[in-house]
């Protein structure tokens, strides 16, 4: 029985299957070079395809091979993969999609003393190099949630989780421990297979090089919750991982994440203010924060990160201001930041947005490809790629500037004026206010509040002074957060 591997390859917009690894009986024979591969196999996948955990019916997907390499008894066939919504992108975990089922690989022509026809079985393994890395842990809690396909109350007596652990022999621990990120996923991202809460996005790349040397060495968590969003059994995770790792500083244990885990951010640092060295909430809301969740976290480094083209950046622009104007209050240099993208963009979204362009029958336009197609709720995208933590744009990418025009795309920079600064600094806390002067340029944004036959009952005006990271003194963002620690 001839046999089969497949191995997945992590972007910023999921984790879809890159290579099949084929193996043969024996080395082939001498004569076949690498340029009889690419046409020399047939791989598709009958495909399975859930939404939100629901079963969708979906066809058959036949995958082309880029290109094909030959060592000893083994072929790696290299796939044409693209972006979310681009060609053969119903290889990939991402978000709320799950794409999988069962891949079928075939000969379409002699190869060798192997004949047309000839069939490959699947292993069942899938080689994904940065994920493999991450342990799998089963930690025993309790919480409950509400099954969004049956309306059924489900307990669970256990969360999943994957850690990475620091490489101790390159990164020697200095007396202090390593410290710990705690990565909380995305509403996409819900459920019990270990596996999709660390290869939707990016999350890996906190174990590669470039992070790691940044803190010296540390571990990264990433808990799955089932459905609920449970606070205590999030600490349960953690908790256990510091007691069963006791070179972890519990004095540099960080928390962020994306979507509905900005919200999770939110919700574990209210309950527990004085655990983490900082938090990094993405585009998930601004916690509704009251009167004792500011005297808490006030003094608590959070640096908060989403677009303008979001639905969330209001309530986080809200959040800033309260935070900022609470420090200000206690006469306290405030530890909050938050950084305002325009759009977000990403490695491989210009294909998509070509792709959307041709569905829809308009002409593609670079300089207007984010009206054509937008992804700005992916704001995590920059963390996850460590972002120039001095203002400067990321990779080209679009911070909103001082020096930004006055209409953008989603919001507006306001020059502050004789005539509009009183109703400016109303819309602030009285500390705040204070900071705003005449000729300030204020980003703003405004949020409609609709009655249910769609009608605007209220606006919300937030203006903030800060356009992109403030210069924190440090060159990224990655780098703020390791110098974070508890005092």
């Amino acid at each position: 029985m001839y046999k089969f591997d497949l191995a997945a390859t992590g972007y910023d917009w999921g984790t879809p299957i890159t290579d099949v690894i084929i193996s043969f009986p024996k080395p082939l024979d001498r004569e076949i070079t690498t340029q009889d591969l690419p046409d020399a196999f047939s791989i598709s996948i009958d495909l399975k395809y859930s939404l939100f955990g629901f079963d969708v019916d979906a066809a058959n997907d036949v995958v082309t091979v880029k290109s094909a390499d030959i060592s000893g008894d083994r072929t790696t066939a290299t796939l044409n993969v693209g972006s979310n919504f681009a060609e053969h992108s119903r290889t990939r975990i991402s978000n709320f999609e799950r794409y999988g089922g069962s891949w079928k690989v075939a000969l379409s022509k002699d190869l060798g003393d192997l004949k047309k026809g000839t069939e490959f079985t699947w292993s069942g393994k899938v080689i994904n190099e940065w994920a493999d890395r991450f342990e799998r842990l089963t930690v025993e809690t309790e919480y409950s949630y509400v099954d969004r396909r049956t309306g059924e109350t489900i307990t669970c007596s256990t969360m999943d989780a994957r850690l990475y652990k620091p490489d101790k022999t390159k990164y020697q621990d200095k007396g202090n421990g390593y410290p710990m990120v705690v990565w909380l996923h995305g509403g996409g991202e819900i459920g019990d297979d270990n596996e999709i809460h660390i290869t939707a996005n990016a999350v890996v790349n906190w174990a590669k090089e470039e992070a790691q040397d940044i803190f010296g060495g540390a571990y990264i968590l990433a808990p799955q919750n089932h459905a609920g969003r449970s606070v205590k059994a999030c600490m349960d995770v953690i908790e256990y991982v510091i007691a069963h790792n006791p070179d972890i500083d519990s004095n540099r244990i960080y928390v962020g994440g994306c979507s509905y885990g900005g919200f999770a951010t939110w919700a574990i640092i209210k309950a527990y203010p004085d655990f983490f060295a900082a938090a990094f909430p993405i585009c998930g809301g601004g916690g509704n924060l009251s009167d004792e969740d500011l005297d808490n976290l006030y003094d608590l480094p959070i640096y908060m990160v989403v677009s303008t083209g979001d639905s969330m950046p209001v309530s986080m622009m809200e959040a800033y201001n309260a935070l900022v104007d609470r420090a200000l209050s206690k006469g306290a240099k405030p530890k909050t930041y938050i950084a305002l993208f325009e759009h977000v963009d990403f490695d491989g979204f210009a294909d998509s947005q070509k792709k959307m362009a041709a569905l829809k029958g308009v002409e593609y336009k670079e300089e207007e490809r984010f009206r054509i197609f937008a992804m700005d709720h992916w704001s995590w995208i920059y963390v996850h790629n460590n972002f120039d933590g001095k203002g400067d744009d990321y990779d080209g990418r679009m911070f909103i500037r001082t020096d930004a025009p006055a209409e953008l795309d989603n919001c507006s920079v306001v020059e502050v004026t004789e005539k509009n600064i009183d109703e400016i600094r109303a819309t602030m806390g009285e500390h705040i206010a204070k900071t705003v002067n005449v000729g300030d340029r204020l980003v703003h944004l405004a949020k409609d509040t609709l009655d249910e036959a769609g009608n605007v009952v209220s606006t919300t005006h937030v203006y903030t002074p800060n356009f992109a990271p403030s210069d924190i003194g440090y060159e990224t963002f990655m780098q703020f957060l390791a110098a974070q620690r508890k005092k």
